[in-house]
């Protein structure tokens, strides 16, 4: 009787062994294949996909161009002439005097064209200046300069699809600021995109 019972035991015992690496097996197994699963082909397409996206969102946000070369951004092509550095604008008009900076004038010669279906407005709060410092200089609201810019300002004017329209914008910047490049930001008002013009100044 008593050997009966050691070899029941004995083969309880190997049962539950064998049961606890057969189990252990399996989960291997299974963490295996979730690992094999991570790397498969179509995973690994989806996420070169994905970087290749985020690559392209990266170069739209940072892309630039220089003086005379066109620049989109939104549905409005951009090309800027060659800037003007100046302490003073004169008015040619005896009854206007003349614009004096605080610091120094940039004036820039701009050339917009809707590409897209619908007509907008342009606005000064689309465009900035900024340095090699990371300094961003807006457009200037001194009076006497929009007076005597009168009908020649680019702002507030309208851009309809396919006809181009000619202005300046002019910008009152730090006398020491160099590397300027010009900010465009997109016409559409819920858009974050952006270009810039190296003005070569």
């Amino acid at each position: 009787m008593k050997k009966i019972l050691l070899w029941g035991g004995i083969a309880l015992f190997i049962l539950i062994v064998i049961g606890i690496i057969a189990g252990s097996g399996g989960d291997k197994k299974g963490s295996e294949e979730g690992a094999n699963l991570a790397t498969s082909p179509s995973s690994s397409k989806q996420s070169a996909k994905m970087a290749t996206a985020r690559k392209e969102d990266q170069k739209e946000v940072k892309k630039e161009v220089k003086v005379g070369e066109a620049l989109t951004v939104g549905e409005v092509k951009w090309v800027a002439g060659n800037p003007e550095k100046t302490s003073m604008i004169e008015s040619g008009n005896e009854f206007i005097k003349p614009a004096k900076a605080n610091g120094v004038f940039i004036i820039v010669p701009l050339t917009a064209e809707l590409i897209g279906k619908e007509s907008g407005t342009i606005d000064s709060s689309q465009f900035n200046i900024v340095d090699s410092k990371g300094r961003k200089f807006r457009p200037t609201d001194n009076t006497d300069v929009m007076m005597i810019l009168s009908d020649s300002s680019i702002f507030l004017k309208q851009v309809d699809p396919n006809v181009p329209v000619n202005g300046k914008a002019v910008f009152d910047i730090a006398t020491d600021a160099t590397g300027l490049k010009l900010e465009i930001e997109d016409l559409r008002t819920f858009s974050s995109e952006k270009g810039y013009v190296d003005l070569g100044l």
